[in-house]
């Protein structure tokens, strides 16, 4: 049986007293104090990093919530535009045509029929416009935006060249309406108009 010592004195303890009889402090209520003190002050650091942890958490749900709200009602260009394929119209004309954008680029399907553009939601722009036209792909119609600001070009290895300039006053997930600018190849405007572009699908269900 090993040796049992007083906690305050440090005597030896008769076997089975309760009593030091050197100090007279009562057997084990030291260290019993000791463990209970021990044991309190970890559960009160415990109760303070919960404490830490459960606002860090609300704090991070908070975070998603509101930059979740954002990000659905991001209706910017860069956020409403890649993926996705309009109807634009001049708002002076019955005319219109198909547009996609997807990647950097753009591309009008060559037929400009529903079919087409079915064509087009399924290979999307790069390849379609691989297939279409530019089978080695050194052709390509590319865009920039710049805030509400679109600027679609025309570019081959020796030169890019602005197409038109897509002014947008009203932007959202189904519309853009706007002054459009034409550009001749030298670069001088062409024509300016008002036109609405409406979403009609997406490229490759995205």
């Amino acid at each position: 049986m090993n040796q049992k010592f007083c906690t305050h004195c440090g005597a030896k303890l008769t076997p089975g007293a309760k009593f030091c009889s050197n100090c007279g402090a009562k057997v084990g209520t030291a260290s019993s104090t000791t463990t209970n003190a021990k044991l309190s002050d970890k559960f009160s650091k415990f109760k303070i990093n919960n404490r830490y942890l459960i606002v860090g958490l609300v704090v991070i749900c908070l975070i998603a919530i509101f930059g979740g709200v954002k990000y659905r009602n991001d209706h910017s260009l860069n956020h409403v535009l890649p993926g996705s394929i309009y109807k634009i119209t001049d708002n002076n004309e019955d005319d219109y045509i198909y547009l996609a954008f997807e990647h950097g680029q753009w591309i009008m399907p060559k037929h400009n029929s529903k079919k087409d553009l079915k064509t087009v939601e399924q290979e999307g722009v790069i390849k379609y416009n691989e297939k279409h036209y530019s089978p080695d792909n050194k052709e390509k119609m590319t865009y920039s935006i710049q805030k509400n600001i679109m600027s679609m070009y025309e570019v081959t290895p020796h030169k890019k060249e602005l197409f038109i300039k897509l002014k947008c006053k009203e932007v959202s997930p189904k519309k853009l309406s706007g002054k459009a600018i034409g550009y001749n190849d030298d670069g001088s405007v062409d024509d300016t108009y008002n036109f609405t572009m409406t979403k009609v699908g997406t490229i490759n269900g995205q």
